[in-house]
């Protein structure tokens, strides 16, 4: 971090700096507080605020005056993401029509979860929402009860088998979609679902290729070989 001395700040303050000199200033120098300060008093931008908020002791001040200045969805989420507005943030982001994103933003930093989460079963979430929610947040078992009624695509239920601890429902709604051969090609490769996709491969008369595919790039390299075999390769 660069320091700077009295000197040069007052020298700094006697050539008038734009907004965009302080939030250098707040971001890669010792003068941030002093930057921040004289930045409050610039008719500073919701960018401005959002740098005070993320980089100043100036957070109270910046975030009542970010309120007073109609804050964009874009500003709240970063508040959210990035400082201990959280609650406050989502509070106000709850009042702006906000969209799926925003609602997956809230569910996973801040204490709306449950508001957010019923104000996102409203606005249609998409697949791609309720697979956020089942990773990276505590309401696996609603948005993986919602998603089993949108009809889940195979990838869908692919990328959970993968990512999440909804593996094994995932992989029995798998079952009942008539998975593909590069479906169960990839859950052999990587979950821990090798076995029951294996089995359930051959019973779906894999083609070369595919054995060739799980010779080369799984553990299930002498099952596939002996299948191999017996389909003359």
């Amino acid at each position: 971090m660069k320091k700077v001395s009295q000197k040069e700040w007052e020298l700094i303050l006697s050539e008038n700096p734009t907004n965009n000199d302080l939030c250098y200033l707040i971001e890669y120098t010792d003068k941030k507080d002093e930057a921040g300060e004289q930045l409050l008093k610039q008719n500073p931008t919701n960018n401005d605020l959002c740098y005070l908020i993320k980089y100043t002791d100036k957070k109270d001040e910046a975030f009542n005056q970010l309120l007073k200045q109609n804050p964009t969805n874009n500003d709240l989420r970063c508040l959210i993401k990035y400082t201990d507005k959280k609650d406050e943030a989502g509070e106000q982001l709850l009042k702006q029509n906000p969209t799926n994103n925003d609602l997956c933003c809230l569910i996973e930093y801040t204490d709306k979860k449950d508001e957010a989460f019923k104000q996102l079963l409203k606005q249609n979430p998409t697949n791609d929402d309720l697979c956020y929610l089942i990773e990276y947040t505590d309401k696996k078992d609603e948005a993986f009860n919602q998603l089993l009624k949108q009809n889940p695509t195979n990838y869908d239920l692919c990328y959970l088998i993968r990512y999440t601890d909804k593996n094994d429902e995932a992989f029995n709604q798998l079952l009942k979609q008539n998975p593909t051969n590069d479906d169960l090609c990839y859950l052999i490769e990587y979950t821990d679902k090798k076995d029951e996709a294996f089995n359930q491969l051959l019973k779906q008369n894999p083609t070369n290729n595919d054995l060739r595919y799980l010779i080369e790039y799984t553990d299930k390299k002498d099952e596939a070989f002996n299948q191999l075999l017996k389909q003359n390769p």
